[in-house]
């Protein structure tokens, strides 16, 4: 499972705005049954992380509320919320809402008073059984606000981006 940071995909929803920061990771996705679409990267996106990422994002949670952030509504089952979720625009999971779906690619993110951010999902077919993934995020800042708060979360995204991608493709693998 090689993932290897990249450009922002040419064709991608998000190539085209401006941003603050951006980053991807991609990594390929083999797919005999060609069964790994967008609804299940999506789900893999929010069930495959590590014990650790949860735990770091709700202890991020707890800080920026005291600050007035946005955390995200707090969800009694999240497997059910999944196992109902359509992955449409204006679909919201936690603190993520769907704001752009193509063919190809999901947009999710959240807007706030100190930045906004956008995840991109994008999938696409190398060659007849085998995917390629890449995860794009791009954050746009309002105010010093936002810039501190990157600052601090900056290095804690990279590794978790990762983490987590390496994750979704052992999900997508074993649930094939």
């Amino acid at each position: 499972m090689k993932i290897e940071k990249v450009a922002i995909p040419k064709t991608s929803i998000l190539a085209p705005r401006k941003y603050d920061y951006a980053d991807s990771y991609r990594a390929a996705i083999a797919d005999p049954e060609g069964s790994v679409d967008l609804n299940r990267i999506a789900k893999a996106f929010f069930t495959a992380a590590p014990a650790w990422i949860a735990y770091l994002f709700e202890l991020r949670n707890k800080i920026v509320a005291l600050i007035g952030l946005k955390t995200g509504a707090a969800v009694d089952d999240p497997a059910a919320v999944l196992a109902k979720a359509s992955f449409q625009t204006g679909d919201q999971l936690g603190l993520f809402e769907v704001y752009e779906r193509s063919t190809q690619e999901m947009i999710l993110g959240a807007d706030d008073q100190h930045l906004d951010f956008r995840v991109s999902l994008f999938l696409t077919e190398v060659v007849a059984e085998q995917r390629e993934l890449t995860v794009t995020t791009i954050v746009d800042f309002h105010n010093r606000l936002g810039r501190i708060y990157f600052f601090f979360v900056k290095p804690f995204h990279q590794l978790i981006v990762k983490r987590m991608l390496k994750a979704m493709l052992h999900d997508l693998k074993s649930n094939g």
